[in-house]
């Protein structure tokens, strides 16, 4: 996808890379290993599809849960209960009676190839499917190489604001094509530096904080600059992560529990 031009994309596929961001960026080991954090990590992206002459908007949630050594990776599945039924000429189709919301859980060892994967619902009776982390990562596209983006060298920013532990930097892009971005933002937090994630490690190591929040801004581009008799609106990228809200902690701790088991059980 070409960011406000069509939907095949050429040298600006970093860009895109942002919106996939990273499940496979760089862990690091959490503090003691008792302890549950569960993070969200998500992405937003707005792409203006010039032949339809409208703005899409893309976003992207994945959840991550770290204990010691271990994390799990959560993803939302839902179910689909349906029941045959007739329409008003008489003939037989499916009806949906309900829809639940249930998750996957594929739990991996840091620094593993090969995990093994429950549903939250049952996972008590499960032994366990074998799965690869990279498989898994690629298929629904947070390869480890989709974080590459954020270790781009801006230069000195062009503003620098301060709050407490808190820091936003501001720079300006040296743009070369109209699809450039206008802006980039980069938001840290020293607080969420024992995070067992993050997007850059160079940057974060640089700063001695983390990077939390990226947004990249494209302003909108005039009819017949980028593309004849197109006007381009503006357009943003975001990726951030936070202290997810997810709940379900005793069951993930047994969740936990439960993988230790299995993965001795294998060995």
């Amino acid at each position: 996808m070409e960011i406000g031009i069509n939907k095949t994309m050429n040298k600006h596929q970093f860009y895109y890379f942002l919106l996939v961001c990273s499940i496979g960026c760089s862990l690091k080991t959490a503090d003691t290993y008792d302890s549950l954090k569960i993070i969200d990590v998500k992405s937003h992206l707005q792409l203006y599809e010039k032949n339809e002459k409208k703005l899409f908007d893309f976003g992207n949630t994945s959840r991550i849960a770290f204990q010691g050594n271990d994390r799990l990776y959560i993803f939302t599945r839902i179910k689909t209960y349906r029941k045959m039924g007739w329409d008003d000429k008489g003939l037989p189709i499916e009806k949906s009676i309900r829809t639940d919301t249930t998750y996957d859980i594929f739990a991996i060892e840091k620094g593993k190839q090969m995990g093994l994967r429950y549903s939250i619902d049952n996972f008590q009776n499960e032994k366990g499917s074998v799965f690869q982390i990279d498989s898994v990562l690629e298929h629904i596209g947070l390869g480890k190489d989709n974080h590459k983006s954020f270790n781009f060298k801006l230069g000195i920013p062009s503003s620098v604001e301060k709050d407490g532990r808190n820091t936003i930097e501001r720079f300006s892009f040296n743009k070369t094509t109209p699809e450039d971005p206008d802006s980039v933002y980069r938001f840290f937090d020293k607080d969420l530096s024992k995070i067992d994630f993050t997007f850059s490690a160079e940057l974060d190591k640089e700063s001695d904080s983390k990077l939390y929040k990226t947004i990249f801004i494209f302003k909108p581009i005039r009819k017949g600059t980028a593309s004849p008799n197109v006007e381009i609106p503006r357009r943003f990228i975001e990726n951030s992560i936070a202290i997810s809200n997810f709940g379900h902690e005793k069951r993930l701790k047994e969740i936990f529990e439960k993988f230790k088991r299995d993965r001795q059980k294998s060995k």
